[in-house]
């Protein structure tokens, strides 16, 4: 997705600052709307400092980071820092929100896949090479009997964590967006016109250089040079958006084709018609979360999903093209004439 903005405004010296970065293994950028230039470029600055700090602290790819180090913890009870508690406990709060099917204790299932570093999928997928082909229903059945994120032991007041043995954390669903929101946070102290993209995750408040709501032009995920259409604000004063698909990052491994979103029922990629879902919600990290849910729940699940809470929106595009909308979608969605 990219966010339509205007350049600049000559009456009131008003011009979009833009810092672009890479973190997170994708494109973040941050643009702020303000006649203060230099002080702008300072706040941007930050911005990446907090990112990039974040990406160090929270990846599973880096060995030193404190997730890992989490994930190693062997069911030992642990003191984690206070984003960790923070982003752990809305975890657990959408993990029963959603009846389990929001569930970071995939990592052990996307690493047998092949997923088990940082990659670049951005020349396409990846394929392992290996003569021995991969049985997926023996990793259904060795899936089922590891221990699940409601094994997990949180005690926020304690601010204490057990990770069980045998367990891992992935936290890609949720903390992409619970680093967006927290950018926006700061800046929404001194800033009413900005906005922030990290990737698929964005955050949207107040207006462009022009004094003209933000809008965001979305892509055909089966045609990445072409948009299916634009999402407006409508009378909103800020906007949480996510989209999240299944066609970029991929694999194959042992002659079995696998995508990152995986169903925490059965350990293995979400297998249903949906190519890519966009969610509209209150935060980032709501709709970060919901999008990845819709993913796996399917197109009329997922939708269904939505609609009982009155706060999102979506819309679905299927491997055909075909566009499914939630009830309140339409009222911020114009599609391609």
């Amino acid at each position: 997705m990219n966010s339509n903005t205007s350049t600049t405004r000559d009456t009131d010296r008003l011009a979009i600052i833009e810092k672009k970065f890479r973190a997170m293994g994708t494109d973040v950028i941050v643009a702020i709307v303000s006649a203060d230039a230099c002080a702008a470029h300072d706040d941007a600055d930050d911005a990446e400092r907090a990112v990039v700090d974040f990406e160090k602290r929270f990846s599973r790819f880096l060995p030193a980071s404190e997730l890992c180090s989490l994930n190693k913890s062997g069911g030992k009870v642990c003191r984690p820092s206070a984003d960790m508690i923070v982003m752990l406990a809305a975890a657990q709060r959408w993990h029963e929100d959603t009846g389990g099917v929001f569930d970071p204790s995939v990592c052990e299932a996307l690493e047998e896949l092949g997923y088990d570093k940082s990659i670049d999928f951005e020349h396409g997928s990846v394929r392992e090479e290996t003569d021995q082909v991969f049985d997926a229903d023996a990793h259904r059945r060795s899936f089922q009997t590891c221990p699940r994120f409601a094994d997990m032991r949180i005690v926020i007041e304690e601010g204490t964590v057990a990770v069980p043995r045998g367990m891992k954390l992935d936290l890609g669903g949720i903390g992409k967006g619970y680093i967006v929101d927290a950018m926006a946070q700061l800046l929404r102290k001194k800033y009413r016109d900005f906005w922030i993209s990290a990737g698929g995750d964005m955050f949207l408040s107040g207006y462009n250089s022009e004094n003209k709501p933000w809008e965001i032009m979305v892509q055909n995920p089966l045609d990445l040079n072409n948009d299916i259409g634009r999402i407006t604000m409508g009378d909103k004063k800020e906007m949480a958006v996510a989209t999240s698909g299944v066609m970029k990052r991929k694999g194959v491994k042992g002659g079995f084709a696998w995508h990152h979103i995986i169903d925490p029922r059965t350990g293995l990629p979400a297998s249903n018609t949906i190519a890519a879902v966009t969610v509209l919600a209150p935060t980032v990290t709501a709709a970060d979360v919901c999008a990845k849910v819709v993913l796996i729940l399917g197109e009329k699940e997922g939708i269904d999903f939505i609609d009982r809470r009155a706060d999102c929106a979506c819309l679905t595009v299927d491997m055909e093209g075909k566009i499914s909308y939630s009830r309140t979608m339409k009222e911020y969605f114009v599609p391609v004439s």
